[in-house]
């Protein structure tokens, strides 16, 4: 039986960095890190695994333990080489997939840099569009049921919740009915909770129960009490600019593979040919559903 290979992400980084596409003055130059047996390690691998030089220049130990891991890579590499272990199905198999990965990721970076634009104008009307995540910001103490249920008992689960005076009669209501559920307390600032249930959830009163439909079931919500606190426009900018810049990555990205597939000819083979009967999925609605801004907070999302 042949053995199995597994490449560490150590490597997946190395080649990665071995990819690199060259600057504009021309490949990596005279600049190199170290020389092991010979073999020179270029500096823009060591920088592209650490933290920048510090001001004026100075290596960091951050750097220098960058070094070090590279030197290690590449003795073990030589190793691999030697073994003739390129020549291995799997590790081919892997380091093909890997050099895939990141020529994909490297042309995305560059489609989403021609198009990326200016977000900075963008980012007062997000604030002011958004006053729950921000100036009415709030952190919510809540008791949730989540229920593992079929989404035609949805119905039957709001009228529960409508006619119960806590959510433990919630809880009691399931189980008589054998549906599984567990209970849990967590504190949730706005920023945690998806955005398109959010104005729901702010506009709740204490003690009061809501029910949110998920893909297996119902995330059942008490809110318990909450608590002010605001974010100003200064504060919010950079969440607010980072936010704007992953969203807008992803639909240059989507709308990219969209492109190249309606460009290309493209053929599923042997097996793989049943199961792709019918038109690839859209990934288009997964970021609508998702909790937009990063967390400022302990906890985790109101399920959706």
């Amino acid at each position: 039986m042949a053995r199995k290979y597994i490449l560490p992400a150590a490597l997946v980084i190395a080649l990665g960095a071995a990819l690199a596409v060259n600057d504009r003055e021309g490949g990596y130059g005279a600049d190199f890190a170290a020389a092991v047996n010979g073999q020179k390690i270029p500096a823009r691998q060591v920088e592209g695994g650490a933290a920048p030089p510090a001001i004026g220049g100075e290596r960091t130990a951050g750097q220098a333990e960058a070094l070090e891991r590279v030197i290690d890579q590449e003795l073990l590499a030589q190793e691999a080489r030697k073994a003739g272990l390129e020549r291995d199905p799997r590790v081919a198999h892997a380091i093909e997939a890997a050099r895939r990965q990141i020529l994909a990721h490297a042309w995305l970076e560059r489609a989403a840099g021609a198009g990326g634009g200016e977000i900075r104008n963008e980012v007062e009307r997000f604030y002011q569009d958004n006053p729950a995540l921000f100036r009415q910001r709030r952190v919510y103490r809540v008791l949730e049921v989540t229920a593992i249920a079929p989404q035609e008992m949805i119905a039957e689960i709001r009228k529960a919740a409508a006619s119960s005076g806590n959510l433990y009669d919630v809880a009691a209501w399931l189980e008589a009915r054998h549906v599984p559920f567990n209970v849990s307390t967590a504190s949730r600032p706005a920023e945690q909770i998806p955005l398109h249930i959010l104005p729901r959830v702010a506009g709740m009163r204490e003690g009061q129960i809501a029910v949110f439909p998920m893909p297996r079931g119902a995330s059942i919500v008490q809110l318990l009490r909450s608590s002010a606190m605001p974010m100003t426009e200064v504060q919010a900018a950079p969440v607010i600019e980072r936010y704007l810049a992953n969203r807008r990555r992803v639909d240059i990205a989507l709308a990219e593979v969209g492109r190249l597939r309606a460009g290309a000819s493209i053929e599923y083979l042997g097996d793989y040919r049943a199961l792709r009967a019918g038109p690839p999925p859209s990934p288009t609605r997964a970021r609508e559903t998702k909790t937009v801004l990063p967390s400022q907070g302990a906890g985790n999302a109101v399920s959706n």
